[in-house]
């Protein structure tokens, strides 16, 4: 085999995975919600009319409020507790620390429960159904990773 058949082979088989490539990438795009948040789709699987997005805009204006505060104080208590590290804290304090923490995630979570309680609350009798088979994916909604602080 000369040196041209081996280089157009090669080309050809750069070509193809390049193809391929390209394919997979196109092909494979991450849904939706994860670009736009879970908002568009939950306003479509409920079927939402006009005034249920405009209060449901204002459901979503108060939990992320809440979420962030609270993500804050994450972040300060977080913050408290690595410096426990250096500061040859005794283990009252970190374990006071990491009380504060725990109590703070679930107040996280009670957040995000009142949220869901207050969109189900804006469904109409007809959309009940709706909402009920939605409460079976609203943790696939969102990442695992949205409350790390990396």
């Amino acid at each position: 085999m000369n040196k041209v058949k081996a280089l157009s082979i090669i080309c050809i088989g750069l070509l193809a995975a390049n193809i391929i490539l390209i394919w997979f990438l196109v092909s494979h795009k991450p849904p939706q919600h994860a670009k736009e948040g879970p908002k568009k789709e939950i306003i479509e699987k409920l079927g939402f009319d006009e005034n249920q997005i405009s209060e449901y805009e204002k459901l979503i204006a108060w939990h992320k409020g809440e979420i962030k505060k609270s993500n804050q104080q994450m972040i300060e208590l977080k913050h408290k507790l690595y410096e426990t590290l250096t500061a040859n804290e005794t283990a009252t304090g970190k374990d006071s620390l990491l009380t504060e923490i725990g109590n703070l995630q679930i107040v996280l979570e009670n957040i995000h429960y009142k949220h869901f309680q207050d969109i189900k609350k804006l469904c109409k009798p007809e959309q009940q159904k709706a909402f009920d088979a939605f409460t079976l994916e609203i943790t696939n909604l969102f990442p695992r990773t949205q409350n790390r602080q990396h």
